[in-house]
């Protein structure tokens, strides 16, 4: 009978190991899709909104000319770069970063520059077929415009 005994324990603790698992799996699963759900915002929770900032690697850019604006073109929403600062609009709002992944700061249209607000909406349609430059020769070429206009002092 001990034997009976010892084997329905081991029976009960391998179900409680079993559902551990289970439970500990489920609870990374969740984790991990609720960390995916806060890096896609929704358009429905806009309080919240912002642009995506979750960008693994820095985007190909283009540059618009008669301009010192950038935009970045495979980006799902308006993505420019102008002056040393990251310019989005996400749900009819925009926002400032200063890097290409945020973190991304409510800038109300009066604030926003007039080289900005001056883009052509159809500025995808006028220049996507343009040059695309790698997000590092961008740097280089906005670095030698920041450069050339500060003070020597400065340099």
């Amino acid at each position: 009978m001990s034997g009976g005994k010892s084997e329905k324990r081991k029976s009960k603790y391998s179900r409680i190991i079993f559902f551990a698992w289970l439970i500990l799996i489920l609870t990374v699963n969740i984790a991990l899709s609720n960390k995916s759900f806060h890096t896609n915002l929704s358009a429905d929770n806009q309080a919240d909104s912002k642009p995506d900032s979750v960008l693994l690697t820095p985007p190909d850019m283009i540059f618009i000319p008669e301009s010192d604006i950038y935009f970045a073109p495979d980006s799902s929403i308006d993505r420019f770069f102008h002056s040393g600062y990251w310019y989005a609009s996400y749900n009819s709002q925009w926002f400032r970063a200063t890097y290409y992944n945020g973190p991304w700061s409510f800038l109300s249209v009066s604030a926003l520059p007039d080289a900005i607000s001056s883009v052509p909406k159809n500025y995808r349609e006028l220049y996507s077929s343009s040059e695309r430059i790698s997000y590092r020769e961008m740097k280089k070429r906005t670095n030698k415009q920041t450069d050339s206009n500060r003070p020597k002092e400065l340099k």
